[in-house]
């Protein structure tokens, strides 16, 4: 493949240093293919320790920047590959593979397990239970970039682009590695330093300083993150629990009750996955009421879809598989205040005899409402990207049913677990618009009552699937 490129184009004028700590703000997981521990595991370093490998990072880096900032032409900064136009660009940039810092040695890994639902049934599909490896939030790495400047460029573009790089670390939609649709995977910087070495002023000390000892020692960037351009409706909603929810795990200790609901450090969460799992049930329920002609099709443009080949068209060699990523992001929740782990003793009924059936006792551990004052609530939020009018008329339907306890989640529903009663609820719509709900006693207070009632009137006869 030929490149435009002279030789004179290939000199080095100047290097960019940028340095900053990674925090990871929600579970992370960078699967290593080594599936000893669990269906899917965090990768490792040689000493057992958890890092980001640089590949991700860069390739969620460079599919975001091309995804949501296409007028922006940084062949030269990303690198390019073009049969179309005969040209090559190599990458001007180099990240290191983020290590954890010193403070911070003692990670924590969590195993996670989940199971398949069964649309018509609502009960586990046979042979489909599974579990996963996590890193926890609060894990701080090492970031370290280096931008090579050559002639034809300028120091200040490529300044920039450092610039953006930061920025997209710290937005609020940016994530990487698996499960990230689920809320994992988000990032935050801190202590962001850049250094530019200009090579062409002829005084190389201050670069073969930085070499000696490989940190930046100049002021800090403050990286602000401006409001986006690309198109995304935000809904953060707060809520209180009605009576119990159980959001079922299950300890491997024999003397742990037989199932508990799901922690992370210490604080009682409802997983972004539970929570995307009672949404898509309902939202297909809903479709159906009105009528809607494919109503599991009209969902898999926001919920995703993974269409695998069925057997007997394995055996005919037709092997294909086609999906569709979700553009509903649902973030995991954390519950703080206003609630208590219990342990309940449970047995099982003889439906014939109305007696206790032999060897049936087992107990479960729910969280408890202890509390009615709103600021013990807790927040779901969800975003989904690039929506149309229907989408997010079927989005308000879903928080509609959560905030008057009539959709429940987690386990044992069947008993009453799960019911939620909403107090507040903000909603970001495309194109800067705005709304919200606040529960004041019985009443409720709504500003951006026009965007309400225009959403409200949207016909959800007209959701499409998009493939």
């Amino acid at each position: 493949m030929k490149n435009k490129y002279k030789r004179s184009d290939d000199k080095v004028i100047g290097k960019i240093i940028a340095q900053c700590t990674l925090e990871n703000t929600s579970p992370l997981l960078i699967a290593s293919g080594n599936d000893s521990r669990s269906e899917k595991e965090c990768i490792r370093w040689v000493d057992g320790s958890p890092y980001i490998p640089s590949s991700a990072l860069i390739g969620a880096l460079k599919s975001w920047h091309q995804k949501f900032y296409p007028e922006h032409k940084s062949e030269y900064f990303w690198g390019s590959e073009d049969s179309k136009k005969a040209t090559t660009y190599q990458s001007h940039f180099v990240i290191d593979d983020c290590r954890l810092t010193e403070n911070n040695k003692n990670s924590i890994f969590s195993l996670r397990d989940g199971v398949a639902i069964d649309y018509q049934t609502q009960t586990a599909s046979d042979k489909s239970k599974y579990d996963y490896e996590l890193l926890e939030p609060g894990c701080e790495f090492h970031f370290n970039m280096e931008v090579t400047v050559r002639y034809g460029e300028s120091l200040e573009s490529m300044s920039a682009y450092v610039e953006q790089v930061f920025r997209t670390l710290n937005h609020e939609l940016f994530s990487i590695g698996a499960l990230t649709t689920s809320g994992f995977g988000k990032l935050s910087s801190k202590n962001c330093k850049l250094q530019t070495f200009d090579f062409t002023k002829g005084d190389p000390a201050t670069w073969f300083d930085y070499l000696k000892k490989e940190r930046l020692s100049g002021s800090a960037l403050s990286v602000n993150v401006p409001e986006s351009s690309f198109r995304y409706c935000k809904i953060d909603t707060s809520f209180l629990i009605k009576s119990a929810l159980i959001t079922g795990a299950y300890p491997s200790d024999s003397e742990s009750p037989d199932k508990v609901h799901l922690h992370s450090k210490g604080n009682a969460i409802i997983s972004g996955k539970a929570l995307r799992g009672s949404l898509r049930h309902r939202a297909h329920k809903i479709l159906q009421t009105i009528g809607h002609p494919t109503p599991q099709h009209a969902i898999h443009s926001i919920f995703g879809h993974v269409k695998t080949t069925s057997d007997s068209d394995r055996k005919k060699g037709r092997s294909k598989t086609s999906a569709v990523k979700s553009r509903l992001i649902v973030e995991e929740s954390i519950i703080e205040n206003g609630t208590i782990s219990m342990l309940q003793d449970r047995i099982k009924i003889d439906r014939w005899t109305g007696g206790v059936m032999g060897g049936a006792k087992f107990d479960s551990q729910p969280i408890w409402n202890i509390s009615d004052q709103s600021e013990d609530a807790f927040q779901i939020t969800l975003f989904l990207l690039d929506p149309n009018p229907e989408e997010i008329a079927l989005l308000l339907h879903l928080i509609k049913d959560l905030w008057t306890s009539d959709l429940a989640i987690g386990g044992e529903k069947n008993v009453g677990r799960g019911v939620l009663v909403g107090q507040s609820c903000q909603i970001h719509l495309p194109d800067h618009k705005y709304c919200s709900i606040v529960k004041n006693g019985s009443t409720l207070t709504i500003e951006g009552q026009e965007y309400l009632d225009a959403l409200n009137s949207t016909d959800l006869k007209k959701l499409k699937y998009l493939s």
